[in-house]
């Protein structure tokens, strides 16, 4: 199945990781829990939840972001 286009500018980002951590979001793809059917989904899931839990223990402030049109977002 497709993936839904974005509905929000998104930039690409390149991170390396050593072949075994490859190995484990490759196992985690394939069982579709964490984020999506393939490696860089699970990546971008797991980063999206930690950041959420960082706010959540308050270990990183939250930001305030205001949509203003075309798929633009920006800080408020």
């Amino acid at each position: 199945m497709a993936r839904p286009s974005n509905k929000i500018d998104t930039v690409s980002m390149t991170v390396a990781f050593p072949p075994q951590i490859k190995r484990y979001l490759e196992d985690l793809s394939l069982k579709g829990t964490f984020g999506g059917v393939n490696p860089q989904d699970v990546v971008k899931h797991l980063v999206q939840a930690s950041i959420q839990e960082l706010i959540a223990k308050n270990q990183l402030k939250e930001r305030k972001w205001l949509a203003v049109g075309d798929g633009t977002i920006v800080e408020e």
